[in-house]
């Protein structure tokens, strides 16, 4: 799959508390956004004690 580019409005931005699927880390939970639409990042919660953060366009996170 292509990457994605996501835009705050754009309704295909996972929302903040949905769930979402990572092929190396599973499901989590999206807990934040950071930084400008080109190069934003998301942090998602896989249950351990350290959230993940990922470029968003490169994560490849799919919704649950």
């Amino acid at each position: 799959a292509p990457p994605h580019s996501y835009d705050f409005d754009d309704p295909s931005l996972p929302k903040v508390g949905s769930k979402v699927k990572h092929l190396t880390y599973g499901v989590g939970t999206v807990v934040g956004y950071e930084g400008a639409a080109s190069d934003r990042k998301v942090t998602v919660d896989f249950g351990g004690n350290i959230p993940k953060k990922f470029i968003l366009k490169f994560a490849n996170l799919q919704r649950c």
